[in-house]
């Protein structure tokens, strides 16, 4: 995803269907490319049943960014019947 807005971008995964397994890991890798600004930043989030979105820093897992800015987000331990991601993008 790359735009040069100055408003909030949210990209969203498919849903997927997570029914029938256990403890559920989801990880995500984002990158910039570009000059990276002190107001930049991704918040990645997590939907399970379609319920209200959880930042994955609230879970429990800090993001881990590189001085390239490669950011790798990893939670683990989720259970549900779906399962949707989301990234919020502010320039």
């Amino acid at each position: 995803m790359k735009h040069e807005s100055r408003f909030p971008v949210f990209w969203y995964s498919p849903q997927q269907n997570i029914l029938g397994f256990q403890k559920v890991s989801l990880s995500v890798d984002l990158s910039e490319f570009g000059t990276l600004e002190s107001t930049d930043y991704y918040k990645v989030s997590v939907s399970i049943d379609g319920g209200a979105y959880q930042n994955i820093n609230d879970l429990g897992v800090p993001m881990v960014i590189n001085y390239d800015f490669i950011c790798n987000c990893f939670v683990s331990g989720l259970n549900g019947s779906t399962i949707q991601i989301r990234n919020l993008d502010e320039k």
